[in-house]
């Protein structure tokens, strides 16, 4: 959780202590990126338990709690945002 009360802004100002904010969609590379900060050789391990060829339509899943992680889903988006400019 990011902040004791869902707020966005004071997630936002948490960040600033942060050094590095790791994106799944960019895992691997993410991970390259923090061995060459540290100086260490993490491996990025991928386990896969459901093999099911079927895409998941990840909307259709979420759209029974979509309300109640909006502001999980905004602070993501702006941490996203502010790992750019990191």
């Amino acid at each position: 959780m990011f902040s004791k009360h869902l707020d966005v802004e004071e997630g936002l100002k948490q960040l600033a202590s942060i050094d590095y904010i790791i994106d799944l969609k960019n895992f691997d590379e993410d991970i390259k990126n923090i061995n060459d900060i540290l100086c260490v050789k993490l491996k990025p391990i991928h386990t896969r338990k459901n093999m099911a060829k079927k895409e998941i339509d990840l909307e259709e899943v979420f759209q029974p709690i979509k309300s109640k992680m909006e502001p999980e889903l905004e602070f993501y988006a702006k941490a996203l945002e502010y790992k750019s400019v990191l």
